[in-house]
């Protein structure tokens, strides 16, 4: 009898279970790769699901080198075969969300659901950057501060000891070949990473179509999306270019910090070497002493500098307003040459007043700047990621950087608890939701 029991409890129990799913229909998922981008790019994250949930997997490739709708009519080109429709839900990483939405404006029959993994809503400050003069000043800072002591170590110490004194023609001749290699190296630095930054553009079109209130963005922007949608927004540990730099290199967010810490600790060595001896040996003591002070220079860039350089270049480094509040007094003009006060009802009053009506303690206020540093994805700063136009959901991604966005387990299980149901905004309903296999 209890053998029965418990088999009908395990049957009813299947039963239920199955019938609650079965309500769930099998959906169609695009992931949407962004700027320069394949098929590949979001295929570890497709790989993960689509062995554990119930739907019917696309990752189109399309060109990203013809601004934001060029590129999604690109896209537009790729769906036709697929066969998207309102029950579609496109994941996109990138710029692939701007290029998605930019879809939906245009063919708003193609799909019925947008999840957006560390999208530039609002533009990327870098494609900016490129052209107003920061990306110059972040190359001269690289070379400047950064390649100060090795640059003065390959050719100042040569002057220095043939010449500790500084006035030889010799010294001042190399003196001359260290600013004139210090501008070449400079140049090649600007331009081989001004090539790295529009290699990944693609164009000047996309470099355009991505700048903030470029007229593509304000397009785009005009209307709120009437979709279920929700943005997921990286936001990465200190120091986020680095590892952002780090990742999208060699897929670990580390490597690149270290080596930037050997580089700091190299620095530092040979600034204290230099310190001591120019104490030691005093006959190139202004060898040394330049050293020193090269060396230092080069320290405290990478020791923070690079950072909030590259914060500047990303557009994380902001200026925001405070409203401050202080007290002051008001007092009334002077008299006219015929003894007449105006009042600050713009009465007047003639003759001597009391001192408590010629002056009043007044309370005022003044809007006041100060600097703040917006979390960021190492690329993205948060405001941007956040910025979709009626957005439903908005979910942090802690501790991923921008490249990190298509591939980390912290990202995957966010998106997993969105196709569990966890993470549903009310007007969403169930959209979301998958059928599990198992």
């Amino acid at each position: 009898m209890k053998t029965k029991i418990l088999f009908t409890v395990v049957v009813v129990s299947i039963l239920s279970i199955s019938s609650t799913t079965k309500n769930l229909p099998t959906k169609d998922v695009y992931w949407i790769h962004g700027m320069g981008g394949d098929k590949t790019s979001l295929s570890e994250m497709d790989n993960y699901f689509i062995n554990r949930y119930r739907y019917i997997n696309y990752r189109p490739e399309y060109s990203t080198s013809d601004g934001i709708y060029g590129s999604s009519r690109n896209l537009y080109s790729k769906l036709n075969s697929a066969n998207a429709s309102q029950k579609s839900i496109f994941i996109a990483h990138s710029m692939g969300g701007v290029n998605s939405r930019a879809l939906l404006d245009e063919h708003p029959e193609y799909y019925g659901g947008i999840i957006t993994l560390a999208t530039p809503h609002n533009g990327a400050p870098v494609a900016a950057n490129l052209d107003n003069g920061k990306f110059d000043e972040f190359s001269k800072g690289l070379n400047n501060k950064g390649l100060s002591g090795p640059e003065s170590e390959a050719l100042l110490l040569t002057a220095g000891f043939i010449d500790p004194t500084g006035i030889s023609i010799i010294r001042v001749l190399v003196g001359s070949a260290r600013l004139y290699l210090k501008d070449a190296l400079g140049d090649l630095i600007n331009k081989g990473i001004r090539k790295q930054a529009m290699d990944a553009m693609g164009s000047n079109t996309t470099k355009n179509a991505l700048k903030p209130n470029s007229n593509d963005l304000q397009k785009l922007n005009r209307k709120s999306l009437s979709i279920p949608n929700i943005a997921i927004w990286g936001n990465e540990d200190y120091p986020t270019f680095t590892r952002f730099i780090s990742s999208r290199k060699t897929k670990s967010d580390s490597e690149f910090v270290i080596l930037i810490n050997k580089i700091r600790d190299a620095s530092k060595a040979r600034m204290k070497w230099h310190e001591v001896h120019k104490w030691l040996n005093p006959f190139f003591a202004g060898a040394h002493k330049r050293l020193e002070s090269d060396w230092r220079e080069s320290y405290q860039y990478w020791n923070g500098q690079f950072q909030n350089a590259s914060n500047d270049l990303i557009g994380a480094n902001v200026v925001r307003y405070r409203t401050v509040y202080y007290d002051d007094y008001e007092c009334r003009p002077a008299p006219d040459k015929y003894g007449v006060y105006l009042n600050p009802d713009g009465s007047t009053s003639r003759g001597s007043l009391p001192a408590e009506d010629l002056c009043r303690l007044v309370r005022k206020s003044k809007q006041v700047p100060y600097n703040v540093t917006l979390p960021n994805d190492g690329l993205l700063p948060d405001d941007t990621q956040k910025a979709m136009p009626g957005c439903d959901l908005k979910i942090e991604a802690r501790h991923c950087n921008h490249d990190e966005m298509k591939y980390d387990p912290r990202v995957r299980n966010i998106i997993n608890n969105i196709f569990k149901g966890d993470y549903q905004a009310p007007e969403d309903e169930e959209f979301f939701e998958l059928t599990k296999k198992y």
